[in-house]
């Protein structure tokens, strides 16, 4: 994980308010970190893939899922990344 993917994960997890929404849109947030917004909203799309990140009508406006949580709470606590949804260890190789 690059080091701007982490902190902005580490950001939205700092930034969940009540019901798992965040209190300023992820496209703010890019822009307060200093992160170009396009590259914030691609990790967005990436972290749907990986189930951690889940949205309605647009990935501008979503919210960490439970998995998202999880993964970034270990990140911030070092551990290791947790395994995406979906993959398996024989699949990893």
């Amino acid at each position: 994980m690059r080091p701007d993917e982490r902190q902005f994960l580490l950001t939205l997890l700092a930034e969940r308010g009540c019901r798992g929404r965040f209190r300023r849109s992820p496209r703010q947030l890019a822009r307060d970190l200093g992160m170009n917004e396009e590259r914030a909203i691609y990790l967005c799309g990436k972290w749907t893939e990986k189930g951690w990140y889940d949205w309605g009508v647009s990935v501008a406006a979503g919210w960490l899922t439970d998995e998202g949580v999880e993964a970034a709470r270990a990140l911030r606590e070092g551990l290791k990344e947790p395994a995406s949804r979906g993959v398996n260890e024989e699949e990893k190789g």
